[in-house]
């Protein structure tokens, strides 16, 4: 049991844990039955969160952690096929998901021949990881229709860094849609172990351990021209800041997940070089955790994930002419708007209760620093024009 005095999420350190943990919550103000917060269950190996509570989150609440013993062995299915560039790293990272079958007594298989996408194979798989597949024309239209059914019918998918560098050109746009991007070309991306540091802009367990941001070496992909894509419904989760002067090295998602038609997708276009898989403990903790989220080991409600697609999408068509900086914030929020009229701002939680408000014409500044670390949503008002837009606090 976990006490939360002023309500807000928690890390909970279940490193030396292996297996899933379900979490409840107990409201201990007016009693009653537990109840299902954010998140609802977690997974051993790492340090993770245990989500926001039920709601009215700023008040005191219970959690209650216990551990599901009835769990059936995870069963992940690798494909690294390709039939454009092979990364060196495929080896590596089969081998850091074989660790963890290892560790938390997965069934791990994987395969470089397209024919394991048939129906009855696919019937024993809770996630199949798209590991570095690259090029056109992987999947027969029988293994298309097979993998499309399995995602239907809830299965988990997760895609690594080539994975958008598969199918880019457009042959299969259920494929693209899946996996959330076609890289471009010419070029494709930033030279190899091109520094850069990536802000935290969503909240999930795969991401949870990285704090505000995280500095990282790595060939960041582009998106925006020459047959580059972005899905619209992704939820964006890693964000890298300006990697260059041009107008595609502007800030972009780098790490993004969702639900679609009917299945969990994950996708990380990190993970270039085998250190990644062998050496780097945060690259390591996020492909775990998203493998298990996939997978079904870690449930986000259906509605949270719906909310936060909305959100991200809003967020896009959000008007220049508004500035909202520095996001993630620490403290001090401010509101820039080139319009110079009044502006209404409301902070909510993810679950819509009211946690500040402030208005101003042209400029708003609102002073987050007693608001628990976690991601809010911003509605705000200006001319007679909505917006909404999530931002993180530290």
């Amino acid at each position: 049991a976990i006490y939360r005095p002023s309500g807000g999420s928690t890390d909970l350190n279940l490193t030396s844990q292996s297996g899933s943990f379900e979490v409840k919550w107990y409201d201990p103000r007016n009693g009653g039955a537990l109840q299902d917060g954010s998140v609802t269950s977690i997974a051993g190996g790492s340090s993770v969160s245990i989500g926001l509570p039920p709601s009215d989150t700023s008040n005191d609440w219970v959690a209650l952690i216990t551990k599901d013993e009835s769990v059936a062995p995870l069963r992940v299915l690798v494909y690294h096929e390709t039939t454009g560039f092979r990364h060196g790293s495929i080896s590596d990272g089969i081998q850091m998901i074989e660790d963890f079958g290892t560790s938390n007594g997965w069934i791990v298989e994987n395969s470089q021949a397209s024919d394991i996408f048939n129906t009855e194979n696919l019937a024993t798989a809770d996630v199949v990881v798209w590991l570095n597949t690259s090029g056109n024309g992987l999947l027969t239209s029988s293994e298309q229709a097979a993998f499309e059914s399995y995602i239907q019918n809830g299965g988990g998918f997760v895609g690594v860094h080539a994975a958008t560098d598969t199918y880019r050109n457009g042959s299969w746009p259920w494929y693209n849609e899946l996996v959330g991007a076609i890289v471009q070309t010419s070029p494709n991306h930033t030279k190899n172990n091109f520094n850069a540091t990536m802000d935290v802009v969503g909240s999930h367990p795969a991401v949870s351990h990285l704090g505000a941001e995280w500095n990282k070496n790595e060939e960041y992909y582009y998106w925006e021209l020459n047959g580059g894509f972005l899905f619209s419904g992704n939820i964006d989760l890693l964000s890298v800041r300006s990697t260059g002067s041009e107008s595609y090295d502007a800030p972009r998602p780098i790490t993004w997940y969702k639900e679609y038609d009917g299945g969990r997708s994950f996708y990380t276009a990190l993970g270039h070089n085998g250190s990644d898989y062998s050496a780097n403990s945060d690259f390591i903790t996020m492909m775990e955790q998203a493998i298990l989220w996939a997978g079904g080991e870690i449930n986000i409600s259906s509605a949270r994930i719906a909310q936060e697609q909305e959100l991200d999408s809003s967020e896009k068509l959000t008007s220049e002419e508004l500035i909202v900086y520095p996001n993630p914030v620490e403290d001090i929020l401010t509101l820039r708007s080139s319009k110079s009229q009044k502006i209404n701002v409301v902070v909510t939680s993810l679950d819509g209760k009211k946690l500040l408000e402030g208005s101003g014409t042209g400029v708003v500044q609102l002073d987050l620093g007693a608001i628990n670390a976690g991601v809010y949503v911003l509605q705000v008002e200006e001319a007679g024009l909505k917006q909404t837009i999530k931002i993180k606090k530290k």
